[in-house]
């Protein structure tokens, strides 16, 4: 009996050291070199609405709808009143449609944008008309559409440049696709993985944002593709901090070279939202005063002003039930969160 005994004992122990070696290790408790202002913000859940997939992602709002998703296959929208009442799925009336690859959908009025993810092409539907009449643009491998009107675009592009990928803004007018507007990235060595981001367009305000995933940087274009400033977040990451790795393939007489990320790089701004002149980031960096367990059960998001970048304040936004908050989208006074498979409504308390 006394040999169980001690071994559970030994057990415990060695957990107990090893569960404080993590909390209190070197990469827990680094510092990064810079504070937050946290203000202690009161929220209260209202509603919660269960979700067909965990890979849904906020899309767009028109009106008084909000629009949900999936990014494994875009072809299936939902959507969501102002009155945050149902979840309801959106046929789009398409011809059967495979872009499960990567492909995107954006619409505004009676135009729909696809591409399908495989193959470099842009198709333009327009509802309404006789057999729904579209138009197809050749050689623009895009993403992250923004609909600016029923006829020009604003996206991201992948272009080939001294045979190798690299990432850039672009402006169509779907009457003059040839006579594209452009906005270029950072120009590093790697202008692929390193300038990778979320691009969204804010109705209200004709603002373009642009955020980094890895570097303390988010950008603020008008809809002419001119910068209006470069926004520094908080934190004091300024260049994407990441190793990549070369594959050399020989095919015959071909000789084809694969770069990939060799590492997971460390992502500084995971996601975000714009609302009434404010810009809210979620952040993937705790600060110098925040407390781990804080950061860890929560998601921190730093609110910055539109016009400016200024940073103003943070806040926390807590996990629900042991998930991590996904997107988030805010109206007035109403925090929509996505959780795993589930809406999370939030209201804050005054």
């Amino acid at each position: 009996m006394r040999k169980p005994i001690i071994y559970i004992s030994l057990v415990l122990v060695i957990s107990i050291v090893i569960i404080l070696v993590f909390l209190f290790s070197d990469e827990n408790n680094a510092k990064n070199g810079f504070e937050r202002n946290i203000k202690a913000l009161d929220f209260s859940v209202i509603k919660t609405i269960d979700l067909p997939s965990k890979s849904l992602l906020f899309s767009q709002n028109f009106g008084d709808s909000y629009y949900l998703q999936d990014y494994s296959n875009p072809v299936f929208l939902f959507s969501i009143d102002n009155n945050l009442s149902k979840l309801r799925s959106v046929n789009l009336k398409l011809p059967l449609l495979n872009i499960k690859n990567g492909g995107n959908i954006a619409f505004i009025d009676t135009s729909i944008y696809v591409t399908d993810g495989l193959n470099n092409v842009l198709d333009i539907y327009y509802l309404g008309t006789a057999r729904n009449k579209h138009t197809r643009l050749t050689n623009k491998w895009l993403d992250q559409l923004n609909p600016l009107s029923p006829r020009t675009l604003v996206a991201r592009e992948v272009v080939i440049q001294n045979n190798a990928p690299k990432r850039r803004i672009t402006k169509i007018e779907i009457s003059k696709p040839h006579l594209s507007t452009i906005f270029e990235l950072d120009e590093k060595a790697d202008e692929y993985f390193s300038n990778d981001g979320l691009l969204k367009y804010d109705k209200s305000s004709s603002k373009l944002i642009y955020t980094h995933f890895y570097k303390g940087e988010f950008l603020c274009l008008d809809t002419n593709l001119q910068i209006i400033y470069r926004g520094k977040t908080i934190d004091t990451i300024r260049t994407a901090k990441m190793k990549l790795a070369r594959t050399i393939k020989e095919e015959g007489q071909k000789v084809n070279t694969k770069v990939t990320q060799a590492n997971p790089p460390k992502i500084v701004n995971r996601n975000y939202t714009i609302s009434k002149g404010f810009i809210f980031i979620m952040s993937g960096l705790k600060s110098d005063n925040e407390d781990y367990y804080g950061f860890r059960n929560n998601q921190i998001i730093d609110v910055y002003k539109l016009s400016t970048g200024k940073y103003i304040y943070s806040f926390y936004l807590p996990k629900y039930k042991g998930y991590k908050l996904r997107d988030i989208r805010i109206t007035g006074v109403k925090i929509l969160g996505l959780y795993d498979k589930v809406l999370v409504i939030y209201t804050l308390k005054k």
